[in-house]
């Protein structure tokens, strides 16, 4: 019996863990199911649904990617990150929810978790998105860094100048002693 509750504890962590893993695909996902499913029930089969949802899926991923790159101001980079994990709070919310529905039998700590993972699944996802994201030279001021002369500035990172080195000072003298 403890080997079962062992394992069953083991598997929820490893969908958690995943869960949450996956939780930065979400938006692409979604969009490649709705998209699949629209194309399915207009005829094209369960191929081409497939094919067409898959397209849709990485070119909503290629979108993102692509407005992060050409967005310069980081209020909008992160504006465009908190549109894109929104699903994954929205998804972790109902995954919570799920799991919480068989262990707790109270309905406001259900929801308390389900909210708690909600805010998880989207942090995380959000925090995924923009610390994956380069830093460009156009984003960062002038005063943190020289750019190279042959660098493109709109694309290229910027050099960060090393800090002055430090001045090195005698050690000091020892009372009563004569240096003599």
């Amino acid at each position: 019996m403890m080997m079962v509750v062992l394992l069953a504890g083991f598997g929820l962590a490893a969908l958690c863990a995943l869960a949450w893993t996956l939780a930065v695909y979400t938006t692409p996902a979604f969009a490649g199911v709705l998209i699949a499913r629209a194309a399915f029930e207009s005829g094209v089969g369960y191929f081409g649904a497939a094919l067409v949802g898959l397209g849709a899926g990485g070119l909503t991923y290629g979108a993102f990617q692509l407005i992060m790159i050409r967005v310069r101001t980081p209020l909008m980079r992160g504006a465009a990150a908190l549109a894109f994990a929104m699903p994954a709070a929205l998804a972790g919310y109902h995954l919570v929810h799920g799991l919480a529905r068989n262990a707790v039998p109270s309905e406001i700590w259900q929801q308390i978790f389900a909210v708690a993972g909600g805010l998880i699944a989207g942090g995380t996802a959000l925090m995924r998105l923009i610390g994956g994201m380069p830093v460009l030279a156009s984003s960062v001021p002038r005063r943190w860094g020289r750019a190279t002369p042959e660098s493109d500035h709109r694309h290229e990172p910027i050099e960060i100048l090393p800090p002055p080195p430090l001045k090195v000072l005698p050690p000091p003298k020892a009372r009563g002693t004569d240096p003599r």
